[in-house]
């Protein structure tokens, strides 16, 4: 390696090949002969920087921090992986660089895991670091060192105990309550409780209704027969013996409709859709025959939100409840599908919650759980009386339990950033606050809570605490959510 780092440096463009050099170099000075003094964001990937510390322990860092002062933008992901990597380096340099970047995004969550690796030198840093941090980076300093247990506080001296008194005691935080006296959906939430799973019943033979209606709502089927774009020819011709798909299906948007119903079969059979906007228009102008088509074309593209809309029938239950169960991205259109028909749709997906296809049944028990939360259980259950007294008992069933345990939705995990020692307390009514486990929990009962799964533990929060401690904290989670990036699939606003 010696020899060779000269001339890999005088043959080096772009640092492409730099991965190799990483897993292969044993020292510093082997990187600085080949040209690396920092590393390239776009080719350093997560396990060539494991074998740089793997082989340059804490020699590494030099490299590391050049990479976080040079000129330019780096990525997140990869500004997170070098704190990380800063954050298992058993240096008081490390721990050092961690603790003056505390105010930057992305920092607070490896410092933390070097907290927990090194708690007495994240101690002598804080303290060393205290006099000369201020603002948010000081309260981000506090919160480090509160998260070095007691028996790890016991090396310092007297001078440096009162020393981390003091600091500690700026946060001006209330006391923490008692788990005993915390609603028990913060203490012991039902996802942290296991239980027996329920047996699925299976009724063969149930049939949804047949046929398909379509229930406009008032002026929406003028909207949808007169929407457009600009590049649209509103006076096709007549599609000839050899037109292609589109022609057709613009000719039956925009030609005369008695002219046009005539091609109407062999749009449904040549199973071709444009745009959302032309599969609306079609149905706004030929309605019932073309409904099932429609389902079709927006099954196949999951941007056609608007659909199932106005369409009642098995095709369009299943559509919605899918998209509601597996589609995040569809989720809000799915949603307004089971506002808009209510109990209504109950018919539709009873046949699949109680069949032995297990993908429908679990779509179908889904939206069954989300109409329940909707209209009540006991209504959606009523509503499912016409299939027989067992069907209707298996629903009953289905959708009995505790009104707090999340069903039909997956179970949020609050990502790391979020840690209760930098926010701000969450208050009882009696003025203490919520502990950090409680904290946690509430994390996740805000996450399950949006406007297409209005989770009712989001009521217990409210009664139990102190609103404007809890505007506070949803004010700084927002803030905190967004200086990492606002990134997705991790509880958000």
């Amino acid at each position: 390696m010696d020899e060779a780092m000269p001339e890999y440096a005088r043959a080096r463009s772009y640092g492409w090949c730099d991965p190799l050099v990483l897993q292969s170099a044993s020292s510093a000075a082997q990187l600085d002969a080949a040209g690396i003094t920092v590393l390239n964001e776009y080719y350093t990937d997560t396990a060539a920087v494991a074998a740089l510390l793997t082989s340059l322990g804490a020699g590494a860092l030099p490299i590391i921090e050049r990479t976080f002062s040079q000129n330019g933008h780096l990525h997140a992901e990869f500004r997170k992986t070098l704190y990380r990597a800063v954050a298992a380096l058993p240096s008081d340099a490390a721990m050092d660089l961690l603790v003056k970047r505390l105010h930057e995004p992305h920092v607070f969550e490896p410092a933390a895991e070097a907290a927990a690796r090194f708690p007495q030198r994240t101690l002598r840093t804080v303290l060393a670091r205290a006099g000369r941090t201020s603002g948010d980076a000081r309260f981000r300093l506090i919160a480090l060192a509160s998260l070095v247990p007691e028996a790890d506080r016991a090396f310092l001296d007297e001078a440096g105990r009162a020393a981390l008194d003091a600091l500690l005691a700026e946060n001006g935080r209330a006391p923490e309550a008692d788990l005993a006296d915390v609603p028990a959906l913060l203490a012991t939430p039902p996802w942290t409780v296991k239980r027996a799973k329920a047996k699925s019943v299976v009724i063969e033979g149930l049939e949804a209704p047949e046929g398909t209606a379509i229930l406009w709502a008032p002026g929406e089927r003028e909207e949808w027969a007169g929407l457009k774009e600009y590049w649209d020819d509103e006076d096709a011709d007549e599609p000839g013996p050899d037109a292609h798909d589109w022609q057709i299906e613009q000719y039956l948007v925009f030609g005369d409709p008695a002219k046009a119903e005539k091609y109407l079969d062999k749009w449904i059979a040549k199973d071709y859709y444009g745009y959302e906007y032309s599969v609306l228009r079609v149905l706004a102008r030929y309605g019932d025959r073309t409904a099932e088509r429609a389902v079709a074309a927006a099954r196949r593209d999951a941007t056609f939100q608007r659909l199932p809309g106005p369409i009642l029938g098995l095709d369009a239950a299943r559509l919605a409840a899918e998209r509601f169960d597996r589609l995040k991205s569809a989720r809000p259109s799915a949603a307004k599908w089971f506002a808009r028909h209510g109990l209504a749709a109950v018919p539709y997906l009873v046949p699949d919650a109680l069949g032995a296809d297990k993908k429908l049944r679990r779509y179908a028990e889904t939206a069954l759980l989300h109409l329940a939360m909707r209209f009540g259980a006991a209504e959606t259950a009523a509503a499912s009386e016409r299939f027989g007294p067992e069907a209707a008992q298996a629903i009953a069933a289905l959708l009995d339990g505790d009104p707090l345990e999340p069903r039909g939705v997956k179970l949020p995990k609050p990502g790391a950033w979020a840690s209760p020692a930098t926010l701000p307390q969450v208050l009882l009514k009696d003025g203490r606050a919520l502990p950090a486990e409680s904290v946690r929990h509430l994390l996740t009962v805000l996450a399950l809570a949006t406007p297409e799964y209005p989770y009712p533990g989001l009521d217990v929060v409210a009664d139990a605490c102190d609103r404007a401690s809890l505007a506070r904290f949803g004010r700084a989670v927002f803030q905190l959510w967004l200086s990492i990036g606002a990134p997705p699939r991790t509880p958000g606003p």
